[in-house]
């Protein structure tokens, strides 16, 4: 649990980290896990008082590009398909704080969400990593 004190001076935010299958041409795929071959952001912003009265910011990171849009679809991302993999993530993070310094390897899905979320580990590779991390974390990334 967080407190008042653990928010001093640092930017708070939800995010949805949506873990998912992705049949890509990619060499590397084949050594993740099924299941945890991707990995997106999503983040809600509610804009009346209505259960519908929702758009979501989708961050969906690749090596070569990341696609950023706004989905005015008021369905979660955990209803999209069965087979996402949805952990609701909390973040508080220091606004002057570096993430790494640097970072040796392609920039991929994992790196770009990694960089979302303020997470300073350099070893998370995968998604599967990823996901252990933010469990074992219990949901709540402080940096």
């Amino acid at each position: 649990m967080l407190s008042l004190l653990d928010a001093a001076n640092r930017h708070a935010a939800k995010w949805y980290v949506v873990f998912c299958h992705r049949e890509n041409e990619y060499w590397w795929t084949r050594w993740l896990k099924p299941g945890f071959q991707h990995v997106q952001a999503w983040r809600e912003y509610r804009f009346g008082p209505e259960p519908t009265d929702l758009m979501w910011l989708r961050v969906d990171p690749f090596a070569a590009l990341t696609v950023v849009e706004i989905v005015f679809n008021p369905t979660p991302p955990w209803k999209y398909d069965p087979g996402f993999t949805v952990l609701h993530v909390r973040t508080l993070r220091e606004h002057t704080k570096i993430r790494e310094l640097f970072t040796i390897g392609p920039f991929t899905c994992v790196e770009h969400v990694k960089a979302l979320l303020g997470i300073r580990s350099f070893w998370l590779r995968t998604p599967w990593q990823l996901c252990k991390f933010i469990r074992k974390h219990r949901y709540v990334l402080v940096s």
